[in-house]
């Protein structure tokens, strides 16, 4: 299930804020030296809040 799910993110144009998001907040992290648990929490926190979005814009624009 979770594959087919992402699957169909992924070809949908949907995911790509969450990557870009996701990729800028990569390259913030590195000159401010954060630790690994501080980088992967702010990620966690992208794809969480993306994933919500983007199910929030699905209930709304039907």
């Amino acid at each position: 299930v979770w594959t087919a799910q992402i699957g169909e993110w992924t070809h949908t144009a949907r995911i790509w804020p969450i990557v870009l998001a996701a990729i800028f907040w990569l390259l913030a992290c590195l000159p401010a030296r954060l630790s690994r648990q501080q980088v992967l929490t702010g990620l966690a926190l992208i794809v969480l809040a993306g994933v919500i979005g983007r199910e929030i814009w699905t209930l709304v624009s039907r």
